[in-house]
């Protein structure tokens, strides 16, 4: 038992984020949190209804869960995630309220269902997602309305649900609600992870805002919850926590100011610059650190396409894509920076080039893949628009070009114009227009006089 802890509590304290504010060692921590892992459960089967064995095991295994996601061991994943709900299931219902099994279950549920949105499994993730929630909410003791850390994960739970289901279905009443649930479970708890938590559930709800049609509330509220994380730095400038979380904010916000007038779309710059000097932290040899870094470049890239300095934005994301050949970055990102590239492209009258920018996009938004939620309709609706846009208005575009172009437009851009935003890769994006897409189509077609 002693051994068990004692790696066990190694593992806690190199691996997941930390109180503290460090992010700490996950590849240090794995192989402490795995050999914890195997006491406690060679311990479980000598003592069965031993609660403290119980709940040290469940407690090691979601470690175990967490470290995976953070190591991108998805498939690991998956199994350890499938043991922690098997271990918990085989509990009798005295050890299950003495362990506090709902709660390490939820971790379980949720974390599942994060991975498996990972691998376009998006239904069952979502599925999961409700039902962490459900687990979590349903029964929950009395005192737990009181304890900081389950206020902390109760509106965890709340954001991680909202922003799945809007991915997955688009905007809703529904989305947006269960969004305000998740800032006000932990308005009034002082302490600083819920501190920290309602700042980081306040700018999912400015994200809906301003998808929702509302960017200027959209603004407000992302400015509030940025206030409040530079507030949590300046208490602690050394919480890496703290500066990254905020770093996600300044992003969205620059995003939003960058659609807006002169004045913000040059803070927008601004905003997406100072995030660049950030460093990646523990996670920046591994894939989650990387993405962090590209998403900010990303992001600079939109921004500075927001500000109109169109060959300044089309050189950053160039040099953002070629910087990042050497590992495999998501599908979603790399169509984020090609799509703003053929934008940048098409709007200096570059059509050629916006075509072929627009044309590799296509790869990585999958236009054959029928599946998934309303956001990766956006993204292969929006491939399909900007090569077709760029392919109409090209001089030396060909016959089989524009048929090539005529026909993704006509399968990806013909279903009904939903409402709302979505986040789409590294950015928040809408459906094209019925307007735009029949503009485009007319030029395909020959129905408009192009020059």
């Amino acid at each position: 038992m002693e051994l068990a802890r004692a790696n066990l509590e190694i593992g806690l304290a190199k691996g997941p984020y930390a109180a503290a504010g460090s992010e700490g060692d996950p590849a240090g921590a794995a192989g402490y949190v795995k050999r914890a892992v195997e006491l406690y459960t060679a311990l479980a089967r000598k003592k069965p209804d031993d609660p403290n064995v119980r709940r040290a095991q469940i407690e090691a295994l979601s470690t175990w869960l967490h470290l995976q996601y953070r190591l991108g061991r998805k498939e690991e994943g998956i199994k350890v995630a499938r043991q922690l709900e098997n271990e918990i299931g085989n509990l009798t219902p005295s050890i299950r309220d003495q362990v506090q099994a709902n709660w390490y279950l939820s971790i379980g549920y949720m974390e599942l269902g994060t991975i498996l949105w990972s691998q376009g499994e998006e239904t069952e993730a979502l599925a999961l997602h409700r039902k962490a929630l459900e687990t979590f909410r349903g029964d929950m003791p009395a005192e737990w309305t009181k304890d900081p850390a389950k206020l902390d994960h109760l509106s965890h739970l709340e954001r991680e649900l909202s922003i799945s289901t809007w991915l997955h279905e688009g905007l809703s009443e529904q989305v947006e609600l269960t969004a305000r649930r998740s800032v006000e479970v932990v308005a009034g708890c002082p302490a600083a992870n819920c501190r920290m938590r309602h700042a980081q559930a306040e700018a999912t709800l400015g994200e809906i805002e301003w998808s929702s049609g509302g960017r200027q509330q959209g603004v407000t509220t992302l400015r509030k919850s940025l206030a409040e994380f530079d507030l949590l730095a300046a208490e602690d400038p050394a919480n890496a926590v703290f500066a990254n979380a905020g770093a996600q904010v300044r992003a969205y916000l620059a995003l939003a100011l960058a659609a807006g007038t002169p004045n913000e779309s040059s803070e927008a710059v601004f905003l997406a610059t100072k995030n660049l000097r950030l460093t990646a932290g523990a996670e920046a040899s591994l894939a989650k650190g990387r993405e962090r870094i590209l998403v900010n470049r990303i992001t600079l890239g939109a921004t500075l396409l927001g500000d109109r300095r169109f060959a300044d934005a089309a050189r950053e994301l160039r040099q953002t894509l070629e910087s990042n050949q050497d590992w495999n970055a998501n599908y979603d990102l790399r169509w984020s920076a090609l799509h703003l590239v053929a934008r940048a492209f098409e709007s200096q009258g570059k059509f050629e080039e916006a075509a072929a920018a627009a044309k590799e996009s296509m790869k990585f938004a999958d236009l054959e893949e029928t599946e998934g939620g309303f956001s990766r309709q956006v993204i292969r609706a929006l491939a399909a628009r900007d090569y077709a846009s760029a392919v109409s208005r090209s001089k030396g575009s060909s016959l089989k070009e524009r048929s090539e172009a005529l026909r993704a437009l006509e399968t990806c851009c013909s279903q009904p114009n939903r409402a709302g935003g979505v986040i789409a890769g590294a950015l928040i994006e809408w459906f094209p227009t019925a307007d735009d897409v029949a503009s485009i189509r007319d030029r395909l077609t020959g129905w408009r006089k192009l020059y």
